[in-house]
């Protein structure tokens, strides 16, 4: 890559496009990626957590990243997706780099030797605050849980070591030149290997996605779409938005239509409950008529029968109360 840089005119020009975290042409994301690493390598020290970074001190230290990328090439550093990739390329590489850290510094040491810090750009107290995290018992719970969760992915994908929207140039100029491919084909060109082809999980997402496209239209609405799809079927998961086909915006609004739905499910579902509840108060209140009906059909039973053994009484006598008189 240096190699290519020094044979260039000027800086490598590398752009962006609205709602992508990648240049689309695989020398520019190539050439970015491999830079930002080796200043993250280099100068940025590594902390506990994401959200440190958006402290108040450390501020200087994301400031001092971007512009230390930005000046290897020729970049609008202020435009809004540059700066969104700028967050993202520190946000995964500080990941990544933990991890190395921990593999290589950590994992099979004894606690007694894990005492200074490895690396020239964190300091001995950095290192410390991410030594007893790592020794915490609910680190360790949830390195576990991680790794049970990263055994169960289903959709591994299939660009080697280019990035979805790297990927999608390449296709774009290759298998897709006619016409712009759809979520759908994008998946498809992502998770096809070139030995094996799809696996099971792979072709049962696209079979369920193509028969929600293939959805009968209902009167007043439009058909459903390829991105719709896919985000029907992976709910979760965040290919759309690597590939550049679904910005923050529209995840939102899908995140707010998938709510609304539930609430009008929800809203059904509590107004059977409240007819069901009407029909079991009005078999109630039959069944309390019914009791009420028979009681009073008792007490009249009742007061014909005292009627009838004082008109008795009144024949008879005081013998009326004895065994012979009644019989």
């Amino acid at each position: 890559m240096d190699n290519i840089s020094r044979g260039l005119p000027s800086k490598i020009l590398v752009h962006i496009a609205e709602g992508k975290l990648r240049p689309e042409v695989p020398l520019q994301a190539a050439k970015l990626a491999s830079e930002a690493g080796i200043i993250l390598r280099n100068h940025v020290p590594i902390f506990t957590h994401w959200k440190h970074y958006k402290d108040k001190d450390a501020i200087s230290v994301v400031k001092d990243f971007n512009e230390k990328v930005s000046s290897q090439f020729t970049i609008d550093a202020d435009a809004d997706p540059m700066k969104e990739a700028f967050t993202d390329l520190l946000k995964t590489g500080q990941r990544q780099m933990r991890y190395r850290l921990k593999k290589q510094y950590f994992n099979g040491i004894p606690a007694n030797e894990v005492r200074t810090s490895p690396r020239t750009t964190m300091s001995d107290m950095e290192w410390k605050k991410l030594v007893d995290m790592w020794s915490t018992p609910k680190h360790k719970e949830k390195c576990f849980k991680n790794k049970e969760s990263r055994e169960l992915v289903r959709y591994h994908q299939m660009t080697g070591s280019r990035s979805y929207v790297a990927q999608c140039y390449v296709a774009k100029q290759t298998k897709f030149k006619d016409a712009p491919p759809t979520a759908i084909d994008v998946f498809k060109d992502t998770h096809c290997s070139s030995k094996s082809g799809f696996n099971e999980n792979v072709q049962d997402a696209i079979a369920k996605m193509e028969a929600f496209v293939a959805q009968p239209i209902e009167e007043g609405k439009d058909p459903k779409t390829p991105v719709e799809a896919v985000a029907h079927v992976l709910p979760k998961s965040t290919f759309l938005r690597k590939v550049g086909m679904q910005s923050t915006e529209m995840k939102r609004n899908l995140k707010a239509a998938a709510m609304n739905d539930r609430v009008h499910e929800l809203e059904s579902e509590l107004e059977a409950e409240k007819m069901g509840s009407a029909g079991l108060r009005s078999q109630v209140a039959d069944l309390q008529k019914q009791v009420e009906e028979q009681k009073g059909a008792a007490r009249k039973n009742e007061e014909e029968t005292e009627k009838i053994q004082g008109f008795l009484r009144s024949l008879f006598g005081n013998k009326f109360a004895s065994g012979d008189a009644q019989q």
